[in-house]
């Protein structure tokens, strides 16, 4: 499947989730899916406002890099594979920001290409 399929059939997957549970908040349910690149997008399925944490997990050891460019030669920390990654925010061009870490052990912060983080799931 191409991105724009798999894209299609991930915003689907949430819009018959979101029709068939009764949903008060979105704590009511968890959405999973492959690749979302917005929040905006999971907001425009719901309908409503919602909270929680955005996360996926490294397809494979990957750099974070300083910036959204892979040109940028700026490593921020390393992302190993199979991490759990919060995602911050997105920009345009299919970048994520976030970090991997603890409150006890400290976050490392830095941008990876989309294509490297999957299982993304609000909670």
């Amino acid at each position: 499947m191409n991105k724009k399929t798999k894209f299609l059939s991930s915003s689907l997957c949430a819009l018959v989730l979101a029709f068939s549970t009764s949903l008060t908040s979105v704590h009511a349910a968890s959405i999973t899916s492959k690749n979302i690149t917005n929040k905006n997008v999971i907001h425009s399925v719901l309908k409503q406002p919602f909270t929680g944490t955005l996360s996926g997990y490294a397809t494979q050891s990957i750099p974070l890099l300083a910036s959204p460019n892979a040109s940028c030669k700026t490593i921020t920390s390393w992302l190993m594979a199979n991490t759990r990654f919060v995602i911050t925010r997105t920009d345009t061009n299919g970048w994520y920001y976030g970090a991997w870490g603890s409150d006890y052990n400290g976050w490392h912060f830095g941008w990876v290409q989309v294509q490297y983080i999957d299982n993304i799931t609000l909670s």
